[in-house]
């Protein structure tokens, strides 16, 4: 069968390309730069140089290959490292999936290919309700968070184009398990093992982006987020290899065998339960000896941010647990500190120096759940983002606090503060 491939050296139509080859299909495959033709050519397809939204070059090349199929796989991924302006990420992908959908389907009609297959997509995009894994009987969230709206309308248009094509066959495949997983997961790894990379640079300690939970969320969404998101788990994770966590999280989050997970990450199956044994073993050494329930969480949280609020370093002692650890990631960009303090007296001493500075500049602190567990929001006078803090209890303690002043972790939060110029302003005005 002839196939045409619209993205064929994009990040999943160059896992495509060879599959569709491998089952003897005559595979022509686009791409934008003449530089990426020989790419093609060794995935086994004849290269046709057009841009996806370019409708005469792409109505030319599908025409000289008279396609039986075309399938959409135009993607703009290169270069996208933060999500969290998603539909700012997302800004070209989405045009393709809309203005670039309507140019392949106009030349494959005009062609006479009998079928359209274009790639929808099901987890993130659907409703938040249910479980954690999606089908494509779930439906498309009808109320996205404000940052991913130009985004599911990109993909319900794609959707609707396509599954109401006239003269052609439209099918939209909703982002098959095995593949899907497969391609994901592999770029997952490649870029966890850029940004450990980047971390080897890192100044001070690192620490994960800080999630506020959704205020309309309800107690299990927020359980949910607290066993498998909390800033202890995440720093946790980051312990691991990128193999170690990519299997830890297929296995132990998924639920995916070892046959499927070796599939995936490309490894002997034997090689993935010890990769997953000493994940497991990994994180078992440095989970909570004891479980704590959401109730004793907040009122032993509730305690410390009011002793925090008021300076009484009194109560902070008495809510803190004897080995308590504070780690505090500026990231070089912030006043952050320069390594873990350990210790109730040292990070006493130091609580009661940041709630002196807060006093200083007019700041604030707003109760939020961070990542599934209690925390704050420090703000200026003018309500800017100074930080955030998350705190671990167990036994009735505060046993870590983890405070994210690095500005560029706490953007998609809003407008952030120099605390730096906001003390030095203070200073200067005393």
């Amino acid at each position: 069968m002839r196939v045409f491939v619209a993205g064929g050296t994009g990040a999943i139509g160059r896992r495509l390309v060879p599959l569709l080859v491998a089952r003897g299909h005559e595979v022509t495959a686009t791409t934008r730069s003449a530089a990426k033709a020989e790419l093609v050519r060794s995935l086994g397809a004849r290269p046709a140089i057009a841009d996806g939204l370019d409708s005469t070059a792409m109505r030319g090349a599908i025409l000289e290959a008279r396609p039986e199929v075309v399938v959409h796989q135009l993607t703009a991924l290169a270069g996208i490292t933060d999500l969290r302006r998603f539909d700012e990420a997302f800004a070209a992908t989405n045009t393709l999936r809309t203005r670039g959908t309507d140019i392949l389907l106009e030349a494959a009609r005009e062609t006479g290919a009998s079928r359209f297959v274009a790639q929808s997509y099901t987890g993130w995009p659907n409703a938040r309700e249910g479980g954690p894994v999606k089908d494509e009987s779930d439906p498309l969230d009808p109320h996205p968070i404000p940052s991913m709206r130009r985004t599911l309308a990109a993909i319900r248009y794609l959707e609707d184009a396509v599954s109401s094509a006239e003269e052609i066959d439209g099918v939209e495949i909703e982002s098959r398990r095995a593949f899907l997983t497969t391609v994901v997961t592999r770029l997952a790894i490649d870029h966890l093992r850029s940004a450990r990379a980047r971390r080897e640079r890192y100044v001070g300690p690192w620490l994960p982006e800080p999630l506020l939970a959704d205020p309309e969320a309800d107690a299990a969404q927020q359980a949910e987020l607290a066993d498998s998101l909390s800033l202890a788990f995440l720093v946790v994770l980051e312990t691991l290899s990128p193999l170690e966590r990519a299997v830890f999280v297929l296995r132990e989050v998924f639920d995916y065998t070892y046959t499927e997970i070796a599939q995936i990450v490309g490894r002997r199956e034997a090689a993935c339960r010890q990769l997953a044994a000493r994940a497991r073993r990994h994180v078992d050494e440095r989970k909570p000896r004891f479980e704590v329930s959401r109730r004793e969480r907040e009122e032993v949280a509730a305690r410390f941010f009011a002793a925090f609020a008021n300076g009484n370093a009194e109560a902070l002692v008495a809510v803190l647990a004897p080995d308590v650890v504070l780690t505090a990631d500026g990231g070089g960009k912030a006043a952050g500190l320069p390594r873990p303090l350990h210790g109730r007296d040292r990070v006493l001493h130091a609580l009661v120096a940041f709630a002196r500075q807060g006093d200083r500049i007019g700041a604030r602190l707003e109760r939020a759940t961070v990542n599934g567990g209690p925390g704050g929001v420090t703000r200026d006078g003018e309500g800017r983002v100074i930080s955030v803090v998350s705190l671990e209890v167990a036994s009735g303690l505060v046993q870590q606090i983890h405070s994210i002043v690095n500005p560029e972790k706490l953007r998609h939060l809003g407008e952030t503060a120099d605390l730096r110029a906001l003390l030095s302003s203070r200073a200067a005005r005393a």
